[in-house]
């Protein structure tokens, strides 16, 4: 539970900055000696970013992993973090590194970073007199079973919800380690919503259940395969550690089909879009003023009640109604869609395109009504309005304009047009000033002159000296001089190579991280020897001196 609080924490973060962020940890602390090692993998991506859960690597080595949820960051945030397990053989007692986790989301790959986790030893039960717990009789009896179905119309049409779940039935705790549902991915449909899971208990039998809820897209026959899971039953002893009972439990669904039926064509209005009946009633009202200039926008509310499937019920094609076509526009923006118990209300924009138009004409609602396989139309009732070219009512003289009054209020008589004598002149203002001669030339010679001294100056100038930088070959002599016993001799051995890497033009800058170096050529071989020497330094055992020889001869080889 704090792990999950600590990854969404961290998501929430990353939702700052919008980035894809791949962490991996083992889930339990207290691993036992050669038993299954459970881990989980949280990835923070962008809902329209695709997973690729093939691409998934542990190192270098395909990770085979079960997806478990999706959850979103918050309702205004369209970041979601996938879950993701899987399972690594048990190992002997001893502190282990776990390789960074490599997976491509959208068109990028993404890694997280190395950890270490450890194996203790395995804590034994105290005698009993019944014998160890492994050995009871609700171990020895465990049962795994799975049913995979769905619950809606059959056959069912575009458009109607179908609820799809898959049923475990198990006597005992188990640990599964392969889920395949492929029913819940449900290619082929529309999901809506998140996955449900709910559990119960009937006796000594519990039962969890699994559903997704989609909407059919299209007709056809959509056919799922068996599901399949996998696992072992298990008991905690008083140490926390998990003690396994063999064999493997197994477990399979039957397969499922579901039929989604065209819309008969017999009968079908010109005016169905879709709609899922049964419905009862259609109105539309105008929200604004009835009187409009042509080209302003006219308010419509629009309401359709019944018990079909409301809130996927899409509104009437205007621009295909009688009337409407050519002598309405609808607004650019899509309407605004409300839902209210049996009701959805649209609020649409229409804009009339001509002058004298006396009415809104009728629109028709058509839906289909699966029960009785027929189909219903519904149409409201024509609404009144006026549209005018301007605001100046009809019949009524234009007023007269201001500047007409204003002229007719001018006197008839013009007014004397005063003339004045001559100006007097200044002595000054006779005499053309420097600047508007031609001595005005000789400046331009002058500033090319103050030009050629500069650049000569500057070339002529002796640079001052600065401390010469430390290449790859100083860094590398500082981490000898450190010793390997000491922390900084790891941190300049790193940072030597690096410089070495850029100085042969390898990569662009020393602060690429380790883990986003290429993994071919010279700086993939980089990378893997230092992420072998961390691996090395994180079990606590000393740098074996083969690797620091080959660090040697790869510095040079660069």
């Amino acid at each position: 539970m704090v792990k999950t609080f600590l990854t969404l924490f961290l998501a929430f973060q990353m939702m700052l900055i919008a980035e894809v962020r791949v962490t991996s940890s083992i889930e339990n602390p207290n691993l036992g000696e050669n038993q299954p090692i459970k881990g989980m993998i949280s990835i923070t991506h962008d809902a329209s970013e695709k997973v690729d859960v093939q691409s998934i690597k542990l190192g270098n080595t395909p990770l085979k992993t079960q997806f478990q949820q999706d959850t979103r960051i918050s309702p205004a945030s369209n970041l979601i973090v996938s879950f993701y397990s899987f399972y690594l053989p048990g190992q002997p007692k001893g502190l282990y590194a776990l390789p960074e986790v490599s997976v491509k989301v959208g068109n990028q790959t993404y890694k997280s970073f190395a950890t270490t986790y450890e194996v203790g030893e395995t804590a034994k039960e105290p005698p009993s007199p019944q014998g160890p717990s492994y050995n009871s009789p609700s171990l020895n009896n465990a049962t795994l079973k799975l049913e995979g179905s769905y619950e809606g119309p059959s056959p069912a049409y575009p458009g109607q919800l179908i609820r799809l779940y898959y049923r475990y039935i198990f006597n005992a705790d188990i640990e599964l380690t392969v889920e395949k549902l492929p029913l819940l991915d449900a290619p082929g449909f529309r999901k809506v919503g998140s996955r449900e899971v709910k559990d119960s208990q009937e006796g000594d039998t519990s039962i969890r259940v699994i559903s997704q809820t989609v909407e059919a897209n299209k007709a056809g026959t959509f056919e799922f395969p068996a599901g399949h899971i996998e696992g072992y039953a298990y008991y905690t002893n008083d140490a926390g550690v998990r003690q396994y009972k063999k064999p493997i439990l197994q477990a399979d669904s039957t397969p499922v089909a579901i039929v989604v039926s065209p819309f008969p064509a017999n009968g079908r209005p010109a005016s169905f879009n879709g709609a899922i009946g049964p419905f009862s009633s259609f109105s539309v009202a105008l929200n604004s003023p009835s009187k409009v200039i042509k080209g302003d926008k006219l308010q419509l509310g629009v309401d359709i009640t019944g018990t079909g499937n409301v809130r996927t019920v899409p509104l009437p094609d205007l621009c295909c109604q009688p009337g409407f076509s050519g002598m309405f526009k609808q607004g650019d923006l899509p309407p605004i869609e409300k839902v209210t118990d049996h009701t959805k209300h649209f609020d649409v924009e229409l804009r009339p395109l001509f002058e004298g138009i006396k009415e809104i004409p009728s629109i028709e609602f058509s839906y289909f009504d699966p029960a009785t396989k027929n189909y219903g139309v519904l149409r409201s009732s024509p609404i009144p309005i006026t549209v005018q070219d301007s605001l100046v009512p009809q019949g009524q003289p234009p007023e007269k304009k201001e500047a007409d009054q204003t002229w007719q209020q001018q006197p008839q008589q013009p007014t004397p047009i005063e003339v004045r004598g001559p100006m007097d002149v200044k002595p000054g203002e006779l005499s053309t000033p420097w600047w508007d001669s031609w001595w005005i030339f000789l400046i331009i010679p002058l500033g090319l002159l103050v030009l050629a001294l500069q650049r000569y100056r500057k070339k002529t100038q002796v640079p001052q000296q600065g401390p010469k930088p430390k290449t790859s070959e100083d860094i590398l002599a500082e981490a000898n001089a450190a010793g390997v016993g000491s922390p900084l001799f790891y941190q300049l051995l790193n940072k030597a190579f690096m410089m070495r890497l850029k100085e042969k033009g390898l990569i662009e800058s020393t602060n690429i991280p380790l883990e986003k170096l290429p993994q071919e050529g010279k700086p993939g071989q980089v990378r893997d020897l230092l992420q072998r020497i961390e691996e090395q330094r994180y079990t606590g055992r000393a740098i074996d001196a083969t690797l620091l020889k080959e660090a040697g001869v790869l510095f040079k080889g660069i």
